[in-house]
């Protein structure tokens, strides 16, 4: 009964998320985010994959490029509780602001919260790698399109590890 009882205020609470007097309240309150929101209609939506690579150099060597990943891959179980959702997404927003960013100079690009935030986390993927110097990459694909190939969109600069 119990059992019931919390699966069938989480379905409510996820219905009534969707109308605008009750949904600042539930997100306020909250807290563990655990009432989802669904967008299966969006204005614009995603048409593009983003993947992130990086390689390291050291005076004599230059790796290839190596894929990050973001979370693991969807348990079946997903639809339920899938906490690696949250990873992809901001990667993914990351991604869409570093493609907005990279025609700015030079300078604001390279100081912006976007590309630390990747730099960042490349580094502290790749912190036990051999190199004195690191690099990132990310790149895209258009899935809708059948020939469409992994093309690059941004590269960074070399930062010292």
């Amino acid at each position: 009964m119990i059992i019931v009882t919390i699966l069938s205020i989480w379905s409510i609470l996820s219905i009534l998320k969707y109308f605008p007097f009750c949904k600042d309240w539930i997100s306020r309150v909250d807290a563990f985010i655990l009432v989802p929101t669904w967008n299966f209609f969006a204005p614009q939506p995603n048409q593009t994959d983003f993947y992130l690579y990086y390689r390291t150099f050291s005076s004599t060597t230059e790796s290839p490029w190596r894929l990050v990943s973001f979370g693991k891959k969807r348990p079946w179980y997903g639809f339920i509780w899938n906490p690696y959702r949250r990873n992809r997404k901001a990667f993914f927003d990351l991604c869409q602001s570093m493609i907005m960013l990279k025609d700015l100079q030079h300078k604001d690009v390279f100081f912006s919260v976007p590309y630390l935030l990747l730099l960042n986390h490349v580094v502290s993927i790749c912190k036990n790698d051999i190199g004195a110097d690191i690099q990132f990459s990310i790149a895209m694909k258009i899935p809708s399109v059948k020939e469409s190939e992994i093309s690059p969109a941004f590269i960074s600069e070399y930062h010292k590890l």
